[in-house]
């Protein structure tokens, strides 16, 4: 795990670039790197984890993109109005969810009439849960506080979290990113898992370049876990 807060200076001194950077590695394993520059006062932030889709197994793939996904959702204080009384509904979701992903990858073919059950009982859970959610309120947070460029992305060898800041934020930074990781809660998992495989149809599925790039990508990495799509199989 890498995290990496910096102010880049501009190409005519990447010469020097190593030795400005101060590094620091915490007890848990945590790497800082720190660039000092005081051309204004701001704060570009990069969180990298060390996992992507190289790091999946057959059969599993495209879960650390769907994690970079649900980690915007929220934690036990951010993006919920009552985690106490939203907990035991998130529980039954995932409960009711897994029971219908169960029956519809039934050997044989699912059950219609306890599908149709399933799924109606899913939707009525979802719609409930609606009332607990504070949506984008990390983004809400950064933005009143200055913040731009909030974003992330997910590779074959990496997962990152950035955002620029004025550098006085940069307390309420580490606050957020610590309670990000520590804390989260894995909201809309359901509808979110639906965004991705949308993505991937008309990026890859729907798409002749994305089909045949996605091709290439496999046959060329047939022995290597770099073959596994970033977004999944």
């Amino acid at each position: 795990m890498l995290s990496l807060s910096v102010i880049f200076g501009g190409i005519s001194r990447a010469q020097d670039l190593e030795e400005r950077v101060v590094e620091h590695t915490f007890k848990n394993g945590l790497k800082v790197l720190i660039l000092e520059r005081h051309a204004s006062p701001t704060v570009a932030t990069s969180i990298i984890y060390k996992v992507g889709s190289s790091d999946e197994e057959e059969g599993y793939t495209g879960i650390a993109h769907l994690l970079e996904h649900m980690l915007f959702k929220g934690t036990k204080t951010l993006g919920t109005n009552d985690y106490a009384k939203e907990s035991p509904l998130l529980k039954q979701i995932e409960k009711t969810g897994a029971a219908l992903d169960n029956e519809l990858r039934k050997r044989g073919g699912s059950d219609r009439d306890k599908t149709d059950r399933l799924k109606k009982g899913l939707k009525q859970l979802q719609e409930e849960h609606k009332t607990f959610i504070v949506r984008n309120e990390f983004s809400e947070i950064y933005a009143a506080s200055g913040g731009t460029g909030y974003n992330a992305w997910t590779s074959v060898d990496a997962t990152n979290y950035i955002i620029n800041l004025p550098s006085n934020k940069l307390e309420l930074w580490a606050a957020i990113e610590s309670d990000r990781m520590k804390n989260h809660i894995l909201r809309e998992y359901y509808q979110e898992r639906d965004v991705v495989m949308e993505e991937r149809r008309s990026r890859f599925e729907n798409n002749p370049e994305g089909t045949i790039y996605e091709q290439l990508i496999i046959s060329s990495f047939e022995n290597s876990p770099y073959k596994h799509p970033v977004i999944g199989l």
